[in-house]
């Protein structure tokens, strides 16, 4: 998933303007099954202006968190 945001910060604004904040909408990240494929999507709708640098923050949270739950439960919690 680390390819995921990189890609979507090459997308979120030009070299004109990157410093400047803008209205977002939604964040997210796939939750991916036991194949790889998106089954799920985590998202975020802020619907408010954000800074470059915070889009980034919160995209790597949802990235960490997508990550462990497309992990699956630690096997100690599986109940049998």
């Amino acid at each position: 998933m680390t390819s995921l945001t990189s890609d979507a910060r090459s997308t979120i604004g030009s070299p004109n303007n990157a410093a400047e904040s803008r209205p977002v909408a939604a964040i997210s990240a796939p939750i991916l099954d036991e194949h790889g494929h998106a089954a799920l999507l985590l998202s975020v709708h802020p619907l408010v202006e954000l800074s470059p640098e915070r889009i980034d923050t919160i995209g790597r949270r949802l990235v960490e968190t997508a990550t462990a739950i497309s992990a699956g439960p630690p096997a100690s919690r599986v109940r049998r």
